[in-house]
């Protein structure tokens, strides 16, 4: 069985404390929490007649829409990444097929004397 160590810290967040547990570091979680409690602190200087609840649901959904806006911006990311891919391909193909004609065709020459053969590819002509 896999086991993965859990950390576990006492956060401050609205003047409450909260235990928290989980894989992520005793610092990554700090970081959230003086996040959402700086989110709750603007909110509250700006609202001042909302009551808690309404506070700590207003910074939800202002969070929830920064998440949004950031997935749609890696979204875009990833597909700007994926068509500069695709385009870096496609002149790297071009590039291959450049080296491959710079090449001499035989094609045109017959013999050891390396002349040009008139009508070579040419459909024969009709004979009155």
């Amino acid at each position: 069985m896999n086991e993965r160590h859990k950390n576990t810290t006492t956060v401050y967040i609205a003047g409450k404390s909260y235990v928290m547990s989980g894989e992520e570091s005793e610092e990554y979680m700090h970081s959230v929490a003086i996040y959402l409690d700086r989110k709750i602190d603007e909110l509250k200087q700006i609202q001042l007649h909302f009551n808690m609840d309404m506070i700590t649901v207003l910074a939800a959904l202002n969070l929830t829409d920064e998440l949004f806006k950031e997935r749609e911006r890696c979204a875009r990311l990833a597909k700007a990444l994926a068509e500069l891919e695709a385009q870096r391909d496609g002149e790297e193909a071009a590039q291959e097929d450049d080296e491959a004609v710079d090449m001499p065709a035989a094609a045109p020459y017959v013999g050891s004397s390396a002349m040009p053969v008139s009508g070579v590819g040419k459909k024969p002509r009709k004979k009155y």
